[in-house]
């Protein structure tokens, strides 16, 4: 009965937490659409996309018809293939594509704070303890601005991995690994920007484990038991041929296109030590009491360096250092926080890039043949963030064990409310979707009027607009299912121009000789 209670409690706080936290980026009527003008209404077009896909409404997934007539153009982003279920169930249900991706950000939402406080309870036994780092998980001040980029908000899987990890060795059964490889997969089905950041961070946890458990008889044991390799071996391989499937589209683009430059990209993106303090939000506490000023060569990613998820995580890494060192007694969850603490320092060492000497040892990491097409580095904000919870969670445990029953509860629930607080921000990342809506159909009428008045067939058609944005021509060309030649993504095609003559020669360079005369219709009236 307590447990159930307990559940109980924890689906109103999330639900209480969602409304506290987003309803300013969805509205209490639904009025706004979550994220900006750019990845927003792209990841909106993708998911619809792939809606039409899973119900036969189109039948060639990595071509949608934009760029048109470029091919495989859905591997010029994040594709979101393992995010489409949880959208379908919402446009098979009845609702509109724009309310399906509202109630698919909430619905993600909820999910990776269940996800996370299920794994915490698991580990630490602590509801209070549970609640503060699945709430720091979930909506810290870093995750709300995330929302900036909403496909990095799909990380329910994450807390699972971790929990396998560890689950494997506690016990050191080959199915907790089988389980792990197959969530950092889906992970890469969900975006392969978190894929990339989840499989890195998971082998730095990994190894932080092997050494915090090297001389634990049952890993001896394991490790001798050739079975277990025959096993490994085969999980490595059904991820191998998961992931071949997922990155071929991939590996083509990446032949056209390359990978970005180090100096002028990928150096920019990398964190700073002042980016773990930076943020542009304003929480309830404080304005920019800890903000640090990032370096002057930062000035227009700076939007890319709000890394601050709050004070109190920092806090516990400290005081979870400081209390280890002084415990007579190991216990696993001691060994477990030890590793994460670790992980932490070694991630930091890793990708800081540190101004003074113009370094980063994420260089050497960057010369692997295939990485270089990540950009946004400092987004793996979202993933470690997870270590940020662990240890929050676990300082929070240290402290009640040490106080009296009423006692430890005010301390416990005074500083789950200081987190809460601390990471409220009445900052809006969103736009309104009547006017969005509005923009849509507008353009329609201008299409509509121009077929009309050339007397064409919907075969004859394929528009461009740049009026108001390339992505509402996107998205109107899925509504009639017409071509549009407009496009927005990582990259462009070869040749392609945003100019109105550049996309005109560009469109008959493309198409055969015979198709060229068919009209292209241009929208662009002045901004």
């Amino acid at each position: 009965m307590k447990k159930v209670s307990q559940y109980s409690l924890t689906i109103v706080l999330g639900i209480t937490f969602l409304y506290i936290f987003y309803r300013n980026n969805i509205g209490i009527q639904f009025q706004n659409v979550p994220g900006d003008f750019g990845d927003s209404k792209l990841n909106m077009y993708i998911l619809e996309h792939g809606y039409k896909y899973l119900t036969n409404q189109i039948n060639n997934l990595w071509s949608p018809p934009f760029y048109y007539p470029e091919q495989m153009v859905l591997s010029y982003s994040d594709n979101l293939i393992g995010c489409y279920p949880f959208y379908t169930i919402y446009r098979v249900v009845g609702f509109s594509r724009e309310t399906s991706y509202q109630l698919y950000y909430l619905t993600i939402s909820l999910i990776t704070f269940f996800s996370c406080f299920w794994v915490l309870k698991k580990l630490f036994q602590s509801y209070i303890a549970s609640i503060a780092g699945a709430f720091l998980f979930t909506f810290s001040i870093s995750m709300v601005h995330a929302v900036w980029h909403f496909q990095m908000l799909t990380i329910f899987p994450i807390p699972l991995i971790f929990y396998t990890i560890i689950q494997f060795f506690k016990l050191y059964k080959t199915k907790y690994l089988f389980y792990a490889s197959l969530l950092i997969t889906y992970q890469f089905y969900i975006g392969i920007y978190l894929g990339y950041f989840t499989f890195l961070v998971s082998i730095i946890f990994i190894l932080s484990m092997f050494f915090m458990n090297i001389s634990n008889r049952k890993f001896i044991d394991y490790s001798r038991n050739y079975k277990n390799y025959f096993y490994l071996l085969s999980i490595i391989l059904l991820n191998y041929l998961l992931l071949k499937l997922l990155f071929e589209p991939y590996l083509q683009e990446h032949k056209i296109f390359g990978g970005y430059d180090w100096k002028h990209w990928i150096s920019q993106t990398l964190p700073r030590f002042s980016s773990y303090f930076y943020h542009e939000g304003k929480s309830l506490l404080y304005k920019n009491v800890f903000n640090l000023a990032l370096s002057e060569n930062l000035t227009n990613s700076s939007y890319l360096h709000n890394m601050y998820i709050g004070f109190i995580p920092y806090i516990s890494i400290v005081f979870n250092f400081c209390y280890l060192l002084f415990i007579k007694h190991k216990k696993s969850n001691d060994k477990i926080t030890m590793a994460v603490l670790s992980s932490i320092i070694i991630i930091i060492l890793l990708i800081t890039y540190i101004d003074a000497i113009n370094f980063s040892f994420y260089l050497y990491l960057f010369k692997i043949p295939g990485i270089g097409t990540i950009k946004a580095f400092s987004r793996i904000i979202v993933v470690i963030t997870i270590f940020f919870a662990f240890s929050t969670a676990y300082m929070i445990c240290s402290i009640e064990k040490k106080f009296h029953r009423k006692i430890k509860y005010f301390i416990s629930i005074a500083i789950l409310c200081f987190i809460v607080c601390e990471n409220f921000t009445s900052y809006s990342y969103s736009y309104n979707k009547a006017a969005h809506l509005k923009q849509i159909e507008d353009l329609k009428q201008k299409v509509l009027s121009k077929i009309k008045e050339l007397k064409l067939g919907k075969n004859e058609v394929t528009f461009w607009s740049n009026n108001p944005y390339p992505l509402d021509a996107m998205l109107l060309s899925q509504d009639m299912n017409i071509p549009t030649t407009s496009g927005y993504s990582g990259h462009c095609p070869r040749g392609y121009s945003t100019l109105r003559e550049g996309v005109i020669n560009w469109y008959k360079g493309k198409v055969q000789e015979k198709e060229t005369d068919k009209i292209l219709i241009l929208i662009e009236d002045d901004y």
